[in-house]
């Protein structure tokens, strides 16, 4: 489940106390302070206004951070197994979050992936020449 935390301190929660469910797309991006993925004990944060990712307590921020406001990335990716080798139709759901924001044109990414299997991996998604002393 996410929950959008805006700038004047109102949440968005993915699906509310009484079931109603929400999607990504309504998310107000523009009064956006920062999005939580909580999968049972554990929460995982992107602020968009600092760059800065925590997950499930270890914070984290990158070059980028430093020059404003970020855009919100989330996605899930489901995969199901086919064939006819065992765990035929197995199904499995990654999440994906972080953020990005332009640099002297290019779009630069962080974008982490918590695997079905509880691991978590960063996708490196920087163009090869970026200069982070400057921003268009």
């Amino acid at each position: 489940m996410w929950i959008a935390n805006y700038i004047d301190g109102s949440d968005l929660k993915q699906v509310t106390e009484d079931g109603k469910e929400f999607q990504f797309k309504h998310i107000r991006q523009d009064q956006l302070e920062k999005f939580d993925l909580v999968l049972g004990k554990n929460i995982f944060s992107v602020n968009v206004n600092k760059g800065e990712l925590n997950l499930n307590g270890l914070k984290l921020s990158f070059p980028e951070s430093r020059l404003g406001r970020h855009r919100l990335i989330y996605f899930r990716r489901v995969r199901q197994t086919i064939g006819t080798v065992s765990g035929m139709g197995k199904v499995d759901a990654d999440e994906y979050f972080g953020f990005q924001t332009s640099i002297q044109g290019n779009n630069v990414k962080r974008l982490f992936c918590l695997k079905s299997n509880g691991s978590l991996i960063q996708e490196w998604l920087t163009p090869y020449k970026v200069n982070y002393g400057t921003t268009s």
